[in-house]
């Protein structure tokens, strides 16, 4: 019997260590509604893609081709979280123009959606955050271009154009992102009332700070969205993939004070293991003691 009660312990240990507990599995969850991977379909499902947008659909989606005078989008068409939410996304900028390209993407979390405007595709005016991936410079500035900024739109204050947005930018950096071979990732994480934090990769490198909003708190039901613009001068502009989750408070806390956004926080990474993996495991340990079981009870049994 004390064999049996070791053994219930050991296998609930297991348990807790691979993340079968309830407590792990809500960690952490995937928002299909709010995510894109190849292959799309021609309709994803639960997105609009619209204006100059084209699916290749084992690609990419691209939002403008390297055309002057084009603008596409894609629009989730359900809301997103209101307290806690993570977006990792894959682009590439690319195009024929070794000089003059432009205008650049934008990443929105909206109340408004599917209206196409001068703001990289999308309204002005927005009520929401919009990430900026601007490629071509209307003023003179300190930092270089390609540029990254943030913008938090409260319905009322204009997108300043003519100088690329920066009365209203709450943050930004300046990686070159256009123009690479590989897909780039970005990430925005929004904890309500604690912090907003954008994240980049280039050349499947470690992951860059780009900024962070602290008592970040943006308007409730809003859409995620990407768009993109040209004008005179133009750039391809492809989305690739969209993953989205949804995690508790102390997860997305940890996620502020880590190099590389990892999906779970490092004392719960056995919660990331596939679930097969997990019961192949539980299997061979009650295997073994199962076996162990046996030889211990024949050994009884020779005493008697």
């Amino acid at each position: 019997m004390k064999f049996l009660r070791n053994l219930a312990v050991a296998s609930a240990a297991l348990f807790g260590a691979t993340g079968l507990t309830a407590k792990g599995k809500e960690e952490i969850k995937d928002l299909r509604t709010h995510s894109l991977q190849v292959p799309y379909g021609f309709h994803p499902m639960y997105w609009d893609i619209g204006g100059d947008a084209v699916i290749d659909t084992q690609k990419k989606i691209r939002l403008t081709p390297d055309y002057p005078d084009r603008q596409g989008y894609a629009w989730s068409t359900q809301f997103l979280p209101d307290d806690t939410w993570k977006v990792e996304f894959e682009f590439r900028i690319h195009g024929k123009g070794s000089y003059l390209y432009g205008d650049g993407m934008a990443f929105f979390v909206a109340q408004e959606r599917t209206t196409p405007g001068p703001v990289f595709g999308n309204r002005d005016y927005f009520k929401g955050f919009g990430l900026f991936f601007d490629t071509y410079a209307n003023a003179k500035h300190t930092y270089n271009f390609p540029h990254i900024m943030g913008m938090q739109g409260d319905g009322k204050t204009p997108y300043m154009a003519n100088s690329d947005g920066d009365p209203n930018s709450v943050g930004g950096c300046s990686p070159m992102y256009r123009g690479t071979a590989e897909p780039v990732k970005a990430s925005v994480v929004y904890l309500k009332g604690k912090y907003l934090q954008v994240r980049y990769q280039l050349h499947g490198e470690k992951w860059e700070d780009c900024f962070t909003v602290n008592n970040a708190t943006l308007p409730e039901k809003l859409y995620l969205g990407f768009t993109a613009h040209t004008g005179e001068i133009s750039d391809n502009h492809d989305l690739i993939s969209v993953k989205t989750q949804t995690m508790d408070a102390s997860t997305a806390a940890n996620l502020q004070h880590q190099d590389n956004t990892p999906l779970l926080s490092k004392q719960n990474a056995w919660a990331a293991l596939g679930w097969w993996f997990k019961l192949v495991l539980v299997g061979a340990v009650c295997g073994v003691a199962f076996m162990g079981y046996r030889a211990y009870t024949a050994k009884q049994n020779e005493r008697f």
